[in-house]
């Protein structure tokens, strides 16, 4: 395929924003999934041993799945104007993965009481606390993260309002309109819709992320 390529686990977690950034700006890229019984063998040709990793046309190679992910959303035009702007859409991607990390352990926990301790802490604490600020912060400006018009921030929300919303409970948005609003907004998105409809089945732990 083309200039791009973004090597990342058969995941969306943080490789999906940099896949829906990549094809919004019709930019094409080789996907490139590691699979599990391959990781660590992967694991130890990198030289910081993480992923995702972004290669550009040169052959240079990125890291970090937000600074990735800022790059190439500055590269084509998916940030505000103005410098107050382009702070915002980094402030909430960093509040999402504050939000994240609370998340996370909840996937690798294999004791099924502590995992359902961890459940009900996201259920009754950590997820009302983000999602009822990200959901006034949307409704405030008319349907997206930053300004009246999508950016890169929209395409983290929405990923990982799927995958808290999968893994945790179906109706975890129900009390968030405005960020319904917005996952449809962002789904509606023509290049985004075509990917949704063909993308590789991605899991991890038997859950669909």
């Amino acid at each position: 395929m083309g200039g791009y390529k973004l090597t990342y686990f058969n995941l969306k977690v943080l490789g999906e924003p940099i896949r829906w950034i990549l094809l919004h700006s019709n930019q094409e890229f080789e996907d490139d999934r590691v699979e599990a019984a391959n990781w660590p063998e992967k694991k130890a040709t990198l030289l910081w041993g993480q992923l995702p990793i972004l290669t550009l046309e040169d052959g240079t190679e990125m890291t970090q799945s937000v600074a990735i992910s800022e790059f190439l959303a500055k590269k084509f035009n998916l940030v505000p104007n103005d410098p107050i702007g382009q702070a915002r859409c980094l402030e909430i991607v960093l509040h999402i993965q504050d939000c994240r990390s609370k998340w996370a352990p909840f996937y690798v926990e294999q004791d099924p009481e502590k995992q359902g301790a961890i459940k009900k802490d996201l259920l009754d604490n950590i997820f009302p606390h983000f999602l009822g600020k990200f959901n006034d912060i949307v409704a405030k400006n008319g349907n997206y993260v930053v300004g009246n018009t999508v950016t890169w921030a929209d395409f983290w929300l929405t990923n990982f309002l799927e995958i808290w919303r999968d893994t945790i409970d179906d109706g975890l948005l129900d009390k968030y309109p405005a960020l319904q609003k917005q996952m449809s907004n962002v789904f509606s998105i023509p290049q985004i819709a075509a990917w949704v409809d063909k993308r590789p089945q991605a899991s991890l732990f038997g859950f669909v992320m």
